[in-house]
């Protein structure tokens, strides 16, 4: 199987012999299907295992690797951080809801979610350093944890999912002494684990044990103890599958 920077630079190739044009194609749903199809018809014997959805990935992403202003990352420069961070996180909202793991793998796959989570992903990047109080820190990584929970790229999920754990582990390193923050991110880690791929994320037993320390860590008498203990007792209670 062709690895992911074999199948951009083949399918490169192929499309520049194709006389297939790249430019502006991940601002124009439209072009992009007609690009796909157009590439999809005349694709040599290689190219059909990969898939018609995963080959207009692979044109989302050679196309975003075209040199060019880009309008909506220079105006999201003219915003606070704060604002920025409330825009990522809306967006995800939109994207995902409340999902925050998934057990698809390609299975899953879409190429417009993929740029979009590429693009949410190389916002995380240049908003982290923007960021001083723990409580924003922390929900960036959240932020991100959800984003990479989900993220279904050209090769699966398996290493974003694995990257999200890092980023709910170094949540918890931030969170200290903070009783909100700590079981903010034990409880978002739990339902995860719940949700992604048990060999990765430790599944319905892991997600136990996070859910108990959240109960522990949430402060009395609050919303967040009773969302946490909740959490805990759908967890325990006996199911025919899962």
């Amino acid at each position: 199987m062709l690895s992911k920077d074999e199948l951009l630079e083949k399918v490169g190739d192929l499309v520049k012999k194709l006389g297939v044009g790249l430019v502006g194609l991940a601002t124009d749903p439209r072009r992009l299907d007609e690009a796909t199809d157009q590439v999809w018809k005349l694709a040599p014997w290689w190219l059909k295992p990969v898939g018609k959805e995963r080959l207009k990935g692979v044109l989302y992403q050679l196309s975003e690797r075209i040199p060019r202003t880009n309008s909506l990352s220079l105006a999201s420069q003219e915003l606070t951080p704060e604002s920025r961070l409330q825009a990522v996180e809306q967006s995800l909202r939109d994207l995902f809801g409340d999902d925050l793991g998934t057990k698809k793998s390609l299975r899953g796959y879409n190429a417009q979610t993929d740029l979009t989570c590429g693009r949410l992903n190389k916002e995380c990047d240049d908003l982290e350093p923007l960021l001083e109080a723990d409580k924003s820190r922390v929900r960036l990584l959240l932020a991100r944890a959800q984003l990479l929970g989900l993220w279904q790229k050209l090769k699966g999920s398996e290493s974003n999912q694995k990257a999200a754990i890092a980023c709910y582990e170094r949540a918890l390193s931030i969170s200290g002494s903070s009783c909100e923050l700590r079981a903010t991110t034990l409880l978002q880690f739990s339902r995860f684990s719940e949700k992604a791929a048990k060999d990765v994320a430790g599944g319905r037993d892991k997600a136990k044990e996070l859910a108990a320390e959240a109960c522990a860590a949430a402060p009395s008498g609050t919303t967040l103890l009773a969302e946490c203990e909740e959490h805990f007792q759908s967890l325990n209670k006996n199911r025919w599958f899962g």
